[in-house]
């Protein structure tokens, strides 16, 4: 909620469930609040109020910082903890990269593909990821290793390069000739 617009919304979905005959669900239901808090009062006591929100594992909100914490920080906690586990299996070097290409990436890519990502986040999820695979420090250059197995490489996913290739791809959906309702959004 940022205006009395939004506001007024809110009471839209009550003349349409009138309507319909579906109703909200008032304990379940979650507000999350922007913009002037005057405007939340008449809300309280219809809808929880949070400040973050949680939609399909991904949490959204105002403060930057929180919400980035939520999906990062505590991602990175459970992706580290998942990997320690591998870490005294006495697996090969190329087994350990497939433990992170099949267990931490997809988790990190998942949030990576709906809200952005700071490059330092980026950094600390690398450093995770290769103090698996080398069992301490880097042994041979990153680079090398994200090569092709016929090119002398392991074939270790670059997660920076594929952070980028997912912004340009969304890109150039948004800027396709063709229309979606995901395109019309106002900043």
């Amino acid at each position: 909620m940022n205006d009395k617009g939004s506001y007024i919304n809110l009471f839209r979905l009550e003349d349409f469930g009138e309507c319909s005959g579906l109703k909200v669900n008032y304990e379940k239901t979650e507000a999350l609040a922007f913009g002037d808090s005057s405007l939340w009062e008449g809300v309280s006591n219809m809808y929880t109020l949070r400040t973050v929100i949680k939609i399909l594992g991904i949490y959204f909100g105002g403060n930057e910082k929180e919400t980035d914490d939520l999906n990062y920080r505590e991602t990175l906690k459970a992706i580290k903890k998942s990997l320690n586990l591998w870490k005294w299996r006495g697996l090969s070097l190329l087994g350990r990269i497939q433990i992170v290409k099949t267990f931490a990436i997809p988790k990190l890519m998942f949030r990576a593909s709906a809200i952005p990502i700071s490059k330092e986040l980026l950094k600390n999820a690398d450093f995770i990821f290769y103090s698996l695979i080398w069992n301490g420090k880097d042994k041979v250059k990153r680079n090398v290793l994200t090569v092709t197995i016929e090119n002398g490489g392991l074939n270790m996913l670059d997660i920076d390069s594929m952070v980028r290739t997912k912004r340009v791809l969304c890109l150039k959906k948004y800027l396709e000739d063709y229309p979606s309702p995901w395109k019309f959004f106002s900043l």
